[in-house]
């Protein structure tokens, strides 16, 4: 099972980081739309993304139909969401309407096999094991967002052929994660075994859960900084030329190593007040992009480590505390908690979406297109600064409040033991 999970969450994580990064990028260099409105279609299928995941979230918590054809509806699923990621490049220049309509199809298809698999999770943080989940999660994640940094190094190569270089990696991107999530379906029919031969309550559920509800408001505010500068990082002009195509892969290398660094930090505080701290260098980082982007030397390459550390801590810790969130409220069975998953991502994907439209606003605003002068970055970077501060007060100070009614989660003893009789692993 530890398997197939890892191999389904590197490949959704390809297709999830590569629009998060590239979506903006290509609709404002390859399509020419104008920045503000490249971030208002992205924040528009954002948001229709975080309705997938509600929707479908609340629907497999209260339909046993839909739980039981879930295997068989994640085919169609995976299939779209690649092929939604690959055509971007390929529509034509001013096509707003073309790239709308591949941005829904895209985010449709990933939300309908994004919530089931993270519904999963459950199995791999049995008996308090959040950070061991966390873990296995971000390990996936960096990896994908390694990948993506390399891509990205190669698109924005300022020749005559990079958008057929464009196009050639977004189809390399999608037929890897078509490859990597096609376990999906079988984890999923082995998953809805464990379920039946349970005795949970399957209608007990997480959207009562008011430490989840602020986890994700808070998150929403964090995430929508950390998004808006990891998208501004392809816009803004370094002074040190060779910065500029590699300052994301500089970013993503500081985030992989920090998985091994965040893990005693939270041992040791906690995992609510490691993950305040990590928005807490987030907006710091963001705050300092402006003035140290315009000079030369290695003080930019470490603040893009750092921002990269900073983020990896967000992305590796987030996933623990939601675990942990999820379970200290009233969820008592598998589809509460992928319902408890599906709130989250909900406002995730909001988060990300404000991201486009403020680097978007911030582009119009600076009469920029692909490219920035860092000075322009410096009001944006004081808002991030506050968000991230202010998500991770929420964060680290909710951790002492007992909430009423909270208690352990219920989970399904054995099931990791028993998908792996069922041949899945």
């Amino acid at each position: 099972m530890l398997l197939g999970y890892s191999c389904v969450h590197v490949g959704k994580s390809l297709l999830w980081v590569g629009e998060d990064a590239l979506t903006l990028y290509i609709l404002v260099r390859f399509l020419a739309l104008p920045p503000a409105l490249a971030g208002m279609i992205f924040l528009v299928s954002a948001l229709w993304n975080a309705l997938c995941d509600g929707l479908i979230g609340t629907a497999l918590h209260r339909s046993a139909w839909l739980r039981r054809w879930i295997p068989l509806l994640s085919v169609p699923a995976i299939l779209t969401s690649a092929l939604g990621f690959a055509a971007l490049p390929l529509v034509a220049e001013h096509s707003a309407w073309m790239a709308a309509g591949l941005l829904l199809l895209f985010r449709t298809g990933f939300s309908l096999a994004d919530v089931p698999h993270n519904g999963l999770t459950r199995l791999l943080a049995e008996g308090g094991q959040h950070l061991r989940a966390a873990r296995i999660r971000a390990i996936g994640s960096s990896s994908a967002a390694l990948i993506i940094g390399l891509v990205c190094l190669a698109m924005l190569d300022p020749g005559s052929n990079a958008r057929s270089m464009a196009v050639m990696l977004a189809g390399g991107i999608a037929i890897a994660a078509l490859v990597l999530m096609s376990p999906l379906p079988f984890l999923l029919v082995a998953d809805r075994r464990i379920r039946e031969a349970s005795s949970v309550d399957e209608q007990t559920g997480s959207f009562g859960n008011l430490p989840l509800w602020i986890y994700c408001v808070a998150t929403m505010l964090g995430l929508a900084g950390l998004g808006a500068t990891g998208k501004a990082l392809l816009h803004i002009d370094f002074v040190a030329s060779s910065i500029g195509p590699a300052a994301l892969l500089l970013a993503t290398m500081g985030r992989l190593g920090a998985i091994w660094v965040w893990a005693p930090v939270a041992r040791r505080i906690g995992n609510r007040s490691a993950l305040g701290l990590a928005y807490a260098i987030s907006g710091a980082t963001a705050l300092c992009l402006p003035w140290l982007a315009g000079g030369e030397g290695m003080s930019v390459v470490i603040l893009l480590i750092l921002f990269g550390a900073a983020g990896g801590g967000v992305a590796f810790l987030g996933w623990a505390v939601l675990t942990e969130t999820i379970g200290a409220g009233h969820a008592s069975g598998p589809a509460a908690f992928t319902a408890g998953f599906g709130v989250f991502t909900m406002s995730m994907k909001v988060a990300l979406g404000l991201a486009a439209a403020l680097v978007g606003g911030w582009l119009s605003a600076s009469d920029a297109g692909v490219h920035a002068d860092p000075a322009t970055f410096r009001s944006l970077g004081i808002m991030i600064a506050v968000a991230s501060g202010l998500a991770g007060a929420i964060i680290a100070l909710s951790g002492t409040v007992k909430w009423r009614g909270s208690r352990s989660p219920v989970l399904v003893p054995g099931s990791l033991a028993r998908m792996a009789q069922d041949g899945s692993a």
